[in-house]
């Protein structure tokens, strides 16, 4: 079985978030999102740069402009299941619901229809200094 690269929401960073109420999207820049190869332990963790989580037909609430940095704990339920981490090529569709705990206090409550996770161009470290 080929390992599978997953996103783990607590200790990733968050860049930027650019959010269009209008067109009902929300997307999610991290600066450096933590993630692991499926079998690894948590001492095999690794950071990208250049992730991105966007959401469409979604609707949100909580200072997007603050939430910035890293995030403490996070997940996405889809359907009833909770999903603590995501796969690097993430295409979900469905009643989806994403929750972000920053450390700055800050939370991000998101409903969406379609979450869709991609990598391109990222670069791996093994620390923050992407």
């Amino acid at each position: 079985m080929p390992n599978e690269t997953r996103l783990l929401f607590h200790d990733s960073e968050v860049r930027r978030i650019a959010a269009d109420a209008g067109a009902g999207t929300l997307e999610i820049h991290f600066s450096a999102a933590r993630v692991r190869e499926s079998g690894a332990q948590g001492d095999d963790d690794a950071y990208l740069g250049g992730v991105t989580l966007a959401l469409s037909q979604a609707r949100w609430t909580g200072p997007v402009a603050v939430c910035i940095g890293r995030i403490a704990s996070g997940a996405v339920t889809m359907e009833g299941s909770h999903l603590a981490t995501l796969p690097l090529a993430a295409d979900l569709a469905g009643e989806l619901r994403l929750e972000l705990q920053f450390a700055n206090g800050s939370q991000l409550h998101v409903e969406a229809r379609r979450l869709v996770l991609h990598a391109e161009g990222a670069k791996r470290t093994g620390d923050f200094a992407c």
